[in-house]
């Protein structure tokens, strides 16, 4: 096997963890070939070692990304534009050269370490011990308690129920078509969740489409009633809200999220309830928020505008805001503007599955930048400690920040 092609066959093997022991033993022995390197570096260009299939566009973004540099800043040291981004000394590119250069040297250490491959006897401890990115993966629970696991179902397939039918397309997405019937004036719901380190794309019978984030939890019906639309969700999720009319009036889609009720006729937005703080990011139109039990009056967000509720306080706060940061999860990134080391933390402990620990004061440690959510975690975590202000030590799913 010394030609492109099969150099580039037992790449996608590796990355994919189907390589044999001897396979790995060969992978070893090549890393250091001049033809092997420049078959992996042609792969990492395309963007072929990425676990999902990406386009032209995504790989000069994910390229421009790594390129850009990732800042780990104090509070008050970033310099940040009218966009909210730090602007970059000749000292910041060449810390983005050598961030993209150890990303670089980042993957050819991990395919120059013994790998496991079938009947390895070490098979064990090397699986506890792997992270991977996050995945389209989510559970839905029917309303007689059973639930269907979406991963284990193939493209193209129809669950039919007694009052509805549940399609999964090919590309992974799920859409409803109601039985019209005797029992078409009973509400029935479903719930989809999303573990941690999972992610995934729903159509609501009305036709608005939801992205649901990891740890997530979404109850729908399973057909909307005449005059109102209404979800309840916790944790994180992005909708693009269809306008749905019934005799000439619009029909109101409200999503219930703990004590907070938003309430829109046709927009999108975001909106994060983690860690008792529900953020609302509105990209388009217009939303009202009603809080229970009168704590807080309501409120009106229009595009570029983000509201905050703490749970806990029962306050309420409201600043312009740059969408992208807090958008661009369902678009594949991690995208932080002077965030705390916490809330980077958070967001990577829910997409990789890991446990974070943190020591010493980091309170004033801030984060800028943008970075694919699926990369290697010990790359991701060697760029971010590169930049300074932090360093890890991650051990199987313990990752500890000093």
């Amino acid at each position: 096997m010394n030609d492109n092609n099969g150099y580039r066959e037992l790449i996608r093997k590796y990355r994919n963890g189907s390589c044999t022991a001897d396979e790995l033993k060969r992978i070893r022995e090549l890393i250091h070939t001049p033809e092997f390197l420049a078959a992996l570096e042609q792969q990492w260009e395309a963007g072929i070692e990425q676990p999902f299939k990406t386009t032209e566009l995504d790989r000069q973004r994910q390229f421009q990304q790594i390129m850009s540099g990732i800042s780990m800043a104090k509070e008050n040291n970033a310099i940040p534009t009218k966009t909210g981004k730090s602007l970059w000394s000749s000292i910041g590119f060449k810390v983005a050269a050598c961030i993209a250069f150890c990303a670089f040297a980042s993957l050819l250490y991990f395919l120059i370490q013994p790998k496991v491959g079938p009947g390895d006897s070490t098979a064990l401890s090397d699986i506890n011990s792997l992270v991977l990115p996050g995945k389209q993966t989510a559970q839905i629970l029917f309303d007689d308690g059973t639930a269907v696991d979406l991963e284990k179902i193939v493209g193209d397939t129809t669950i039919v129920r007694p009052e509805f039918s549940v399609s999964k397309t090919r590309d992974g997405k799920i859409t409803y078509h109601f039985h019209r019937g005797q029992n078409e004036n009973r509400l029935v719901y479903n719930t989809i969740v999303t573990p941690k380190g999972g992610e995934y794309k729903l159509v609501l019978p009305d036709g608005t489409v939801v992205w649901l984030n990891a740890m997530t939890k979404l109850r729908y019906p399973v057909a909307f009633q005449s005059d109102t639309r209404e979800v309840n969700l916790e944790g994180e999720a992005y909708f693009e809200v269809t306008k749905v009319t019934n005799l000439g009036k619009r029909v109101p889609f409200i999503v219930k999220t703990g004590e907070q009720s938003l309430e829109v006729l046709g927009t999108a937005f975001n909106i994060s309830n983690y860690n008792q703080q529900v953020v609302t990011t509105l990209t388009e139109g217009k939303v009202k928020l009603i809080y229970a039990g009168n704590k807080v009056t309501e409120k009106f967000l229009v595009p570029n505008e983000q509201a905050k509720y703490d749970v806990r306080k029962a306050t309420f706060t409201k600043d312009v805001v740059d969408p992208f940061y807090f958008m661009a999860w369902k678009n594949g990134n991690f995208a932080f503007d002077n965030a705390s080391i916490y809330e980077v933390m958070g967001a990577i402990s829910r997409w990789y599955d890991v446990d974070v620990h943190y020591h010493g004061d980091l309170d004033k440690v801030r984060f800028s930048g943008s970075i694919s959510r699926y990369e290697n975690i010990d790359k991701l975590l060697k760029t971010i400690a590169l930049a300074g202000g932090v360093r890890f030590d991650r051990k199987e799913r313990r990752v500890d920040v000093m």
